[in-house]
């Protein structure tokens, strides 16, 4: 019980005062989240669009939904149903 109080409280002062080991990991974290996106034009959105329906994806992005429509088929992309998730889609594509 002694241990894990103390790694509490270890992990407490190093969310508010970064020290090392927590600074390295932090710092870890950062330099990875740098790698993920290698240019802006394919940052996603916003957190989680591929879980959204195209028609929901359309609408928060004020995209016409037959025009998106329109240019999937025209990339040989065959949607069931708006919908269909971004996701599942991306999977027909891969």
């Amino acid at each position: 019980m002694a241990i894990i109080s103390i790694f509490l409280i270890l992990s407490f002062i190093g969310s508010l005062k970064p020290f090392s080991p927590y600074s390295l990991i932090i710092e870890l974290s950062d330099y990875l989240k740098s790698l993920w996106v290698k240019s802006p034009e394919y940052e996603p959105p916003f957190g989680h669009a591929e879980l959204l329906s195209l028609e929901e994806f359309s609408k928060r992005r004020q995209i016409d939904l037959q025009q998106a429509i329109e240019a999937l088929r025209q990339k040989n992309i065959k949607l069931a149903s708006p919908k269909e998730t971004l996701d599942s889609l991306l999977r027909k594509m891969i």
